[in-house]
């Protein structure tokens, strides 16, 4: 591998230059462990391939062994419910909508007039 030299010191500190404005030559693995690769590249090699040469994984990653990920999307889905239902009986050009600062509270917004507000509007 090459590199300039105008980058050895701000990307390979470690690295020592040979000769002014000739690219500095060093080994694959040298250059790795210079830029701080070598766990990754570690992590990287100990994937288990199949024969095409395809990544082998023991469960999908979208996974989880806690079910953390299920119980956020239930409460994704409740609060979603929950929306819908408070929108049904609405005056014209409202819209419920979650807060941000305040967690699983609601307010009423109408667009045209850029009000919002915690209170039920009245029809």
């Amino acid at each position: 591998v090459a590199i300039h030299p105008a980058y050895l010191p701000s990307h390979l500190p470690g690295a020592k230059q040979t000769e002014a404005l000739r690219p500095h030559k060093m080994e694959v693995d040298e250059l790795q462990h210079a830029l701080g690769l070598d766990s990754l590249v570690e992590r990287i090699r100990s994937i288990e391939m199949d024969a095409s040469g395809c990544a082998v994984f023991s469960r999908p990653k979208w996974t989880c062994s806690d079910d953390a990920f299920a119980e956020q999307r239930q409460a994704l889905y409740r609060g979603e419910a929950r929306i819908a239902a408070l929108a049904e009986t609405l005056p014209d050009g409202w819209t419920v909508r979650l807060s941000r600062s305040a967690p699983c509270e609601h307010y009423y917004y109408h667009r045209e007039s850029d009000v919002a507000q915690w209170e039920r509007p009245e029809a």
